[in-house]
């Protein structure tokens, strides 16, 4: 369960780690250090806060396969 604050906004979305890149990996790779995650069972008024969101922002890492 992530406890997720957007603005004024905190969700609660259950979610799943689908990848972690720690230390070791970043340092090996020469990327960021973090993890990706896949929301489970999102109701669709957090969806919408959390795409109006990342519309705003330049992504970091984008894996096709997920």
């Amino acid at each position: 369960l992530l406890n997720l604050k957007i603005g004024k906004e905190v969700l609660e979305v259950l979610t799943t780690v689908v990848w972690v890149r720690d230390v070791n990996s970043s340092g090996i790779s020469g990327e960021s250090t973090g993890m990706g995650l896949k929301f489970i069972d999102i109701d669709s008024k957090s969806m919408e806060l959390i795409l109006s969101f990342i519309q705003k922002k330049d992504p970091i890492l984008y894996d096709a396969e997920l």
